[in-house]
């Protein structure tokens, strides 16, 4: 596309209410449905939601880099794992390496896991992972802007070819 920001843009916002159902379908059918305990489901919805935006701009970034839908999901299906286990909510946070721990404050997952940790168990209140949402937002500005400059860089430095005669604004018919 001549312009990537808006084709990005426009794929994130096509896809986002997908994102928002599923969000939905999660904290209010499949939540009850196992007996998982949230304390305030209409918190929990809003803090999934926060950690959709957050993650969009990585979504689109991997996307950017591979070629089909097929092979974005194979990427972020392989990439998900290790920050899941990375995160502290799978493994102690304590046996993390400090390195990982630093890296991970980079990946939107670690405070959204630590929020749902919150909202299930602990408290209802949004108040109660007011951190954690500043860290979700935060990286949601960070990685937007890293996704626009690489998108500009891209852009600004990705070869110009000459029109051809065909598609020139200056051809003349024949």
């Amino acid at each position: 596309s001549d312009r990537p920001l808006a084709f990005a843009a426009g794929k994130a916002l096509a896809q986002f209410p997908l994102y928002v159902a599923g969000a939905a379908f999660l904290v209010f059918a499949v939540f009850p449905a196992f007996g998982w305990p949230v304390r305030d489901r209409g918190a929990m919805f809003v803090l999934f939601v926060a950690v959709a935006v957050a993650m969009l701009p990585i979504g689109i970034l991997v996307a950017a880099c591979v070629r089909d839908r097929w092979t974005a999901f194979l990427v972020l299906m392989f990439v998900s794992a290790p920050p899941f286990m990375a995160s502290g909510f799978a493994w102690p946070e304590a046996q993390i390496p400090g390195w990982l721990r630093l890296a991970m404050d980079a990946v939107p997952l670690k405070p959204g896991l630590a929020a749902v940790r919150v909202l299930s168990n602990r408290s209802g209140s949004l108040a109660d992972v007011a951190a954690p949402l500043v860290h979700l937002a935060a990286l949601a500005a960070g990685w937007s802007l890293v996704a626009l400059g690489i998108a500009l860089a891209t852009r600004r430095f990705r070869p110009r070819t000459a029109p051809s005669p065909a598609t020139s604004p200056t051809a003349r018919p024949a």
